[in-house]
């Protein structure tokens, strides 16, 4: 039997499960042996397959990355209102304190005044 094509496939799992594949078809040049051609077809399959998966680990890597940084930003957008709310509070503080004393409520107005 004289072997003139070989092929080789190779599947891999990358992060969340996700599955990756590439294949090769290769001819036997004259003078080459199978087995040769085969090692130089599985690592030509092999590094592109690697190739994929890291193109595809970066890319999750980034979209967390971006994500992250939208939860941040709007965790920053919140303590920000709420900042904006406190500094609204305190500038009615001594009017607060005021309402508190003119309605019996002395203790309420003595701590409105530590604040």
């Amino acid at each position: 039997m004289k072997i003139t094509e070989i092929s080789y496939r190779s599947l891999k799992t990358g992060r969340g499960y996700n599955n990756s594949a590439v294949e090769a078809r290769a001819r036997i040049e004259e003078g080459e042996t199978p087995e040769i051609a085969l090692a130089e077809l599985k690592f030509w399959v092999e590094k592109q397959l690697d190739g994929q998966l890291k193109q595809q680990d970066a890319y999750e890597e980034l979209t967390n990355v971006l994500d992250r940084v939208e939860w941040a930003k709007r965790e920053a957008d919140r303590h920000e209102k709420r900042g904006k709310a406190y500094r609204e509070l305190l500038k009615e503080k001594p009017r607060l304190a005021e309402l508190a004393r003119a309605n019996g409520l002395g203790g309420d107005a003595l701590l409105l005044d530590m604040i």
